[in-house]
């Protein structure tokens, strides 16, 4: 194994699954030298990036546990909405700064390069931001790439979601010349279905989203990056929007990761 990158991919909810992946990864003494993410991924490698492997984990649970304790016991449709109003921008810009303790860092302050992907207007093409040189504040690189509902403005420009632009953007590791990728793919946005469920019309969005990283993936391996997808239906499975079981979902993350892990030790 030469140089190890990990790929944190999009899909909000669903992001509690890399707490699962993280918790393997120390398990086995797997390392990574660099670190890429975008949307909820560039949320969870920011933190993995800045703070010892216990600290880390305990900011992610706790802030995890206390959105979980806002939606506890609503129905799906009630939930939507009070999840809409959590992750309003000044709500996200709080949790960033004191639940998960980023205020004031930069990217070149943390312990591994970490960088995230955002999609720039008008021009709609993905830009990647961060790495050990850059002396850029982590709050607004990691709001412009999760700018899910709407465009966010940093720099003289707008930004919308990076998993616009591939939601497991593995060429950002295989560019900076890594060669080994573990790439943590939470699916798009649809939720998967079996059977005739999987071809609604509206789940085209899901065809295409796919499509751009899987066609991502492919251009890796093709520059000579070996990259192992860490992936499973089941927490694809999940919505986007059901932050109510974080603890089910990390589970699925790590019984994923691990599975993965002991393929590629056999």
């Amino acid at each position: 194994m030469g140089r190890l990158a990990l790929v944190l991919g999009g899909g909000a909810a669903r992001g509690a699954a890399h707490l699962g992946v993280i918790q393997a990864l120390e398990e086995k003494g797997v390392r990574p030298e660099l670190v890429a993410g975008v949307s909820v991924g560039a949320w969870v490698g920011a933190v993995f990036c800045a703070f010892p492997f216990r600290e880390a984990m305990q900011r992610l649970e706790e802030t995890s546990r206390r959105i979980q304790n806002e939606v506890h016991g609503q129905s799906a449709l009630a939930g939507f909405f009070r999840v809409r109003r959590l992750f309003s921008l000044s709500s996200k810009r709080a949790i960033l700064e004191r639940d998960l303790g980023l205020a004031g860092l930069r990217f070149s302050d943390l312990h591994t390069p970490f960088y995230l992907t955002a999609v720039a207007l008008p021009e709609f093409i993905r830009v990647t931001i961060g790495g050990k040189d850059d002396p850029s504040f982590l709050i607004d690189p990691i709001l412009a790439s999760s700018a899910a509902h709407w465009p966010y403005f940093w720099k003289e420009k707008f930004f919308l979601d990076g998993g616009l632009g591939g939601h497991v953007p593995v060429q950002v590791a295989q560019e900076r010349g890594i060669d080994f990728i573990l790439a943590v793919n939470l699916g798009f946005f649809f939720k998967y279905q079996p059977g005739w469920k999987r071809y609604q019309p509206w789940k085209v969005i899901d065809y295409f989203g796919k499509r751009l990283s899987r066609r991502e993936l492919v251009k890796a391996r093709a520059a000579g990056a070996e990259v192992h997808e860490i992936h499973s239906l089941r927490i694809e499975a999940y919505s986007v929007y059901d932050f109510s079981i974080p603890e089910e979902i990390k589970r699925e993350g790590y019984e994923a990761a691990c599975q993965i892990l002991e393929k590629i030790r056999k």
